[in-house]
């Protein structure tokens, strides 16, 4: 019996040992798998933090792009305004050579340019329709009438040393700058536009 004792004692310490290397295989094993969900779980983090940030710059391109075109738009728009502003105050201009008010502040407008030529021998050029009316205060100054001059005169000394211009076409050109800011402004005030709102 000693031998049938020994052998089962065998036996059990082989089972036993058997058991133990089962466990420590599957609790290795089990380390092996958990050790790679956790490298698929960080793989696969990484990889969506790095589509998201592909994703944010994408989104960020097309947001500067979409930006960008709404500015262009939008300055395209204002170009485009002011063009049939100034077209229609450039054809405004024209009709004021027959308006009583601008016809009513010809003597103080040649009065005041007369000023700047003083006693000097001067011309007034003007077109044929307001040649005769300037006529009653040229204060001396010859009249030449001539179609190309625009809405109001131009007074110039005998020697050319000195112009005073009061053509409006001329005024115009001069104060586009402030009267474009102007026109924007009061546009801006009954249509707001904000950059950031466009996206």
């Amino acid at each position: 019996m000693a031998i049938e004792n020994l052998l089962g004692s065998l036996e059990r310490r082989v089972a036993e040992r058997e058991a133990a290397i089962a466990r420590a295989a599957e609790d290795a094993a089990a380390e092996l798998v958990a050790e790679a969900d956790r490298a698929v779980t960080a793989e696969r983090e990484a990889f969506q933090r790095e589509r998201e940030a592909a994703l944010t710059r994408e989104a960020d391109i097309a947001i500067t792009a979409a930006r960008r075109e709404t500015t262009k738009e939008t300055l395209l728009a204002r170009e485009q305004l002011l063009a049939r502003v100034f077209t229609a105050a450039s054809a405004q201009i024209a009709g004021l050579a027959r308006d009583a008010r601008y016809l009513d502040t010809l003597a103080e407008r040649v009065r005041v340019a007369r000023a700047f030529v003083g006693e000097r021998e001067a011309v007034v050029r003007c077109t044929p329709g307001l040649a005769t009316r300037l006529e009653s205060f040229a204060d001396g100054m010859r009249i030449e009438a001539s179609a190309d001059v625009g809405t109001g005169f131009v007074i110039e000394t005998a020697d050319g040393s000195l112009t005073v211009n009061d053509v409006l076409e001329r005024a115009l050109t001069r104060r586009r700058g402030d009267l474009a800011a102007r026109v924007l402004e009061r546009f801006e005030e009954l249509v707001p536009w904000d950059a950031t709102s466009a996206t």
